[in-house]
């Protein structure tokens, strides 16, 4: 059985070209781009490195409209209002450029003189198709021309998401029900239909924190166990592959065979070859340094091949990357190993799966965590060029299909299962999903559970998991002031966040982030127009976009307050002859053979003295022992302004003040952090030991692992 995707690049071929790699796509949109002027969209390409990280909107974007065979002049006759003129009209440039760059490639869906390998299919009387989520225009289209030679044949489940969409397609007027339908001469026709009367067995449970929702799954797991249920017809279904990191800190007896493998961008090999990169500004000496790479197990050997493998597909089409410095070139083909997979090595009997992954594939007894907003629904960046009235007017799919789409996908595993448990987490910070208040899924009620499933793995044997040394490589090429603090306060914290990249829960923005912002926005403007009253009232507005609670106001108007001592103490500085230079200034530099990164909040001139500032509400950590980035940001200053004074100081905005640091204060520290930062290189393995100061854990989002609860 093939997938769409497999079939159509089986069958359909252009005369004298072959389809373009995806780096090359990034490639080739971006150099469109910057022969564009852009602007009106937003700096989506001020440097390669940035364009990597936005491509995403541009490329899905352009994916869609052709896979529903809309060109840009046909969006144009739409857009009665002009709301999205300068838009399009910028598109359109970028993608013609585009176009004309692709040359004897030709693109996923851009193959207007494409034809259909006939011969390749001869030897079948008929073609199966199974249809999984929805069929776009294109995909349609060519299954219609096939049609004109052999006899399609498709099996459909229609469901309250899909009926809708399929309807319009087809022409055809469904009921809820599973049909055959047969496709000949472009003429779609029903064979049979069949009633769907499975019925949904689905469990939700409720849980406070992550923890417990995964000492729920080792729960669930362990009761389908004991009534008999084999390890095989078990499966955890992932909405989000992210999750997978914190069911593998768990897993400490390899119960789970993760089917969607390992990302490379998610391994310590690649981590070290991205941070070695940034020393390397040559592409022959980039190859040799992959080249000479050597693995110590089998997952390291697997890891290796692939990227080495990798690099020999992506040295073939260097002669087609004109333009591009050899740094450029390094991070292009970087990007495009970064979602490369490598088989899980050694797994058990127990499934782990992502939600797309399960098309087409029936599973006994499942269990589906992390049903929560921002991940059920998942979120697209399709939307962000047009608006829901243009796609329906032009046909392109909504908001509402591509949620529909995804509860299309969820109905399909739930009615082919025996057994479906569906956890979900509601606290502070996240809130269950709104899929859950669908009436035609989930017809049960959330049941709430105890708080002792976190207490699942601090019991028994599993204790010793949970306390047990994490030994590991340490490469360090590159720190900010925040991660040279994290790994000297707790190095179990670094290694969960930096190393392994766990997300920490997100938290509602501090006032003391949107000062900052105001601040920034606000003395940005000051130093144009040198008007205080509209300095403040720039501030003021800034402030007040923030408010959403009756807290929010109440903090706000009392930082009101401050940041008018703040106003009138900065006409007196610049009295004095101060003059604000450069806002959240970014740095890099290198100390001991390691590249500092950050930025400066603000940086004043003096007569001929650089004077750094960084803005403190409330709080003045200047003498913390671990705390070294009032050093870093004057040794950051001293590296840009060769030659010049550096003084640096706190900006206490709660008392409008600044607090300088004494000169004998900083040599201290830094003779401590040149001692630090020697140790750090000359350490090859770390025990990422849990602190012994306990105050630290007290806000840490990864207490709950640490049983420093």
């Amino acid at each position: 059985m093939q997938s769409f995707g497999e079939f159509f690049d089986f069958i359909l071929r252009v005369d004298s070209k072959i389809k373009i790699p995806s780096h090359l796509r990034e490639i080739y949109l971006y150099q469109s781009i910057k022969e564009c002027d852009t602007s009106g969209l937003g700096e989506f390409a001020d440097n390669f490195s940035q364009f990597l990280v936005n491509s995403d909107f541009f490329l899905k974007f352009y994916d869609e409209i052709c896979a529903e065979c809309i060109t840009l002049e046909y969006l144009e006759s739409f857009d009665i209002y002009a709301f999205y003129d300068d838009h399009l009209m910028i598109l359109k440039k970028v993608f013609d450029n585009y176009n004309k760059r692709l040359d004897n490639f030709y693109d996923k869906y851009f193959i207007e003189d494409y034809k259909i390998s006939y011969e390749l299919l001869s030897c079948y009387k008929s073609i199966n198709v199974y249809l999984s989520g929805f069929l776009s225009k294109f995909e349609y289209r060519i299954f219609c021309q096939i049609s004109h030679k052999i006899e399609i044949n498709i099996k459909l489940d229609i469901n309250p998401y899909n009926k809708y969409f399929y309807e319009r397609l087809f022409g055809i007027d469904f009921e809820i029900a599973n049909y055959n339908l047969r496709l000949y001469e472009s003429i779609i026709s029903i064979n049979s239909k069949e009633a769907n009367n499975q019925k949904l067995n689905i469990s939700v449970f409720e849980f406070n924190d992550r923890v417990a929702e995964i000492g729920g799954i080792f729960s669930q797991i362990d009761l389908w166990l004991d009534s008999g249920i084999k390890p095989e017809d078990i499966c955890i279904v992932l909405p989000n592959e992210e999750f997978s990191a914190y069911l593998r800190l768990f897993d400490c007896a390899r119960n789970f065979n993760y089917a969607m493998g390992k990302k490379i961008n998610q391994t310590n090999i690649f981590r070290d070859i991205k941070q070695n990169s940034k020393s390397i500004d040559n592409f022959c000496d980039f190859t040799n340094y992959i080249n000479g790479l050597e693995s110590y197990d089998r997952e390291s050997e697997a890891i290796i091949s692939n990227i080495k493998e990798s690099l020999k597909y992506f040295a073939i089409t260097i002669k087609y990357l004109d333009g591009l410095s050899d740094s450029e070139i390094i991070l292009s083909f970087l990007s495009s190993i970064s979602d490369n997979k490598i088989d899980d090595v050694g797994g058990g009997r127990i499934r782990v799966m992502g939600i797309l992954e399960t098309r087409g594939v029936k599973l006994s007894h499942i269990i589906i965590p992390e049903f929560i907003q921002g991940i059920v629904p998942s979120v697209s960046n399709k939307d962000i060029f047009l608006n829901t009235n243009i796609r329906q007017k032009v046909g392109l799919p909504t908001r509402k299909d591509r949620e529909n789409l995804q509860k299309s996908y969820y109905l399909e595993i739930f009615s082919n299962a025996k057994e479906v448990c569906v956890f979900t987490l509601d606290n502070n910070e996240v809130k269950p999903s709104r899929f859950l208040l669908d009436k035609y899924i989930f017809k049960n009620n959330i049941n709430k559970t105890s708080s002792k499933y976190g207490d699942y793995f601090f019991c028994g044997t599993t204790n010793k998991y949970a306390n047990k040394e994490i030994v590991d490589t340490l490469t360090i090429k590159e720190l900010s002031a925040t991660s040279l603090k994290c790994l000297l306060d707790c190095k179990r914290k670094y290694y969960y966040k930096y190393v392994m990249n766990l997300k920490e829960e997100a938290t509602k923005e501090h006032i003391s982030n949107n000062i900052h912002r105001a601040l920034h926005i606000g003395f940005i403007g000051f130093s144009k127009h040198n008007d205080f009253h509209k300095l403040k009232n720039d501030i003021y507005n800034i402030l007040d976009e923030a408010e959403s609670t009756q807290m929010d106001k109440f903090n706000i108007s009392l930082a009101k307050k401050y940041i008018d001592n703040l106003i009138y103490f900065e006409k007196e500085r610049i009295r004095q002859g101060f003059v604000p230079k450069f806002f959240e200034k970014n740095f890099s530099f290198n100390l001991c053979n390691i590249n500092f990164i950050g930025r400066i909040d603000r940086i004043d001139l003096y007569n001929d003295k650089i004077i750094v500032l960084d803005y403190k509400y409330k709080k003045n950590t200047m003498n913390e022992t671990n705390d070294f980035q009032l050093l870093l940001y004057k040794l950051a200053a001293e590296d840009m302004f060769l030659g010049k004074e550096v003084l640096v100081g706190i900006y206490d905005i709660y008392n409008a003040s600044i607090e300088y640091c004494k000169a004998d204060s900083l040599e201290l520290k830094n003779k401590k952090l040149q001692s630090i930062l020697q140790e750090i290189s000359s350490t090859k393995e770390l025990s990422f030991e849990l602190t012994t100061n306990h105050q630290i854990c007290k806000y840490c989002d990864f207490k709950y692992i640490c049983y420093r609860v």
